[in-house]
């Protein structure tokens, strides 16, 4: 089911990594909503690194949110989502909440590893709005390339909890799609913007 880090987990089994909720694991991390086709997780405590693989589907929600256990510190998150929903998303966004589901502020501790060295990369898509002010912690990303149903995307970001104190907390995922009718209002926008141009250019003509 897992197409993109499955090799990688068997090598970090057969080199004694955490995977799952394995004892050997402090941190846990569960999907409790949005109905995924497939998820697993793999804790590399020597490096600080978690590596997540997710496949949504036609029954998954536009919102998923997974419940993570046992995170302190700094740690770089590798993220693979496998686009299997039928539809194209033009933007998917993380935020985070604590554990009573309040937004994370910033005061509170816990952040995308607000101010690190840590890499904010994606595979697909070519921009990011980041909102850490105030009452959220927040990374969306957008504008093209989008990620087309049948396709994968890869995100890197870091997590932090300096004090525990929001244990458990959740990511909340969301993915955004283009819908028909948004496409076609898009496609008339563009004809119409494309008509007065011409337009303006033929008055320029003219009146030379």
């Amino acid at each position: 089911m897992f197409r993109s880090i499955s090799t990688f987990c068997k090598i970090a089994l057969l080199a004694g990594v955490a995977i799952g909720t394995s004892a050997n694991a402090a941190i846990t991390i569960a999907a409790v909503s949005g109905n995924l086709l497939g998820f697993e997780y793999t804790v590399d405590t020597l490096t600080n690194k978690i590596a997540i693989e997710e496949t949504w589907g036609p029954v998954t929600a536009g919102n998923v949110r997974l419940q993570i256990t046992g995170l302190t510190g700094e740690w770089d998150i590798d993220k693979v989502v496998h686009n299997d929903t039928g539809k194209t998303w033009v933007s998917f966004g993380h935020e985070l909440l604590n554990g009573d589901g309040s937004w994370s502020d910033d005061g509170d501790g816990l952040s995308f590893a607000q101010g690190s060295s840590l890499p904010r990369h994606a595979s697909a898509f070519s921009s990011l709005h980041v909102d850490e002010l105030g009452t959220r912690d927040y990374l969306n990303w957008f504008g093209p390339p989008s990620v087309a149903s049948g396709s994968f995307v890869v995100f890197e970001y870091g997590l932090r909890d300096n004090t525990g104190s929001n244990d458990p907390f959740y990511l909340i995922q969301t993915a955004n799609v283009l819908e028909p009718e948004s496409w076609a209002l898009m496609i008339a926008g563009l004809g119409m913007v494309g008509a007065t141009m011409r337009r303006s250019r033929r008055m320029t003509t003219v009146t030379a």
